[in-house]
């Protein structure tokens, strides 16, 4: 009983406060807190169990910090991990990296899109490589691009959304 205790010691200093009726909500934000408390009361064992130096071991707080930081922005790989120790039987490195998506080009100012002579279309890639239209009001995918703004649009027999962008 004395380790409940200690967890529910430890949740009642930083409670995730939220008011709300719905008791599903609460006992949700219950068991994160439950979770994260018995995470950092583990961590704090096994650095003691190491030999790391107290200053070297995360007070609780800093630890939810660290956990909510990471699981906001995700673990770069050049930031050290909260857990440094490693043992043969547990690996804590990352299977794979994430896969890489496409950031969309940005929408170009009005005077630059309509100015220049410099805009040719030019087709980029397969099938595979296409991209949404970026003209408003249209959805159709396409590959074929704006040499000069880098921006996706439709240029084809039924619309021509290429000269309507850079006319308007």
């Amino acid at each position: 009983m004395g380790s409940v205790d200690h967890l529910d010691r430890c949740i009642s200093n930083y409670r995730m406060k939220n008011r709300t009726k719905k008791w599903t909500v609460r006992v949700i934000l219950h068991m994160i807190d439950f979770a994260v408390s018995s995470a950092w009361i583990a961590y704090r064992h096994k650095m003691e169990a190491a030999g790391a130096l107290k200053k070297d071991i995360f007070d609780y707080f800093h630890f939810r910090l660290n956990v909510a930081t990471t699981l906001i922005y995700g673990v770069k790989q050049s930031q050290q991990r909260i857990a440094t120790i490693s043992s043969s039987d547990e690996s804590i490195e990352d299977s794979q990296p994430p896969a890489k998506r496409r950031i969309p080009a940005c929408m170009p100012h009005d005077s630059a899109r309509k100015k220049d002579v410099r805009h040719m279309p030019e087709m980029v890639g397969d099938r595979i490589h296409r991209s949404k239209c970026r003209m408003p009001k249209c959805n159709a995918l396409t590959t074929v691009r704006c040499s000069n703004c880098k921006v996706f649009l439709c240029f084809n027999g039924s619309r021509n959304c290429f000269k309507q962008f850079h006319e308007k």
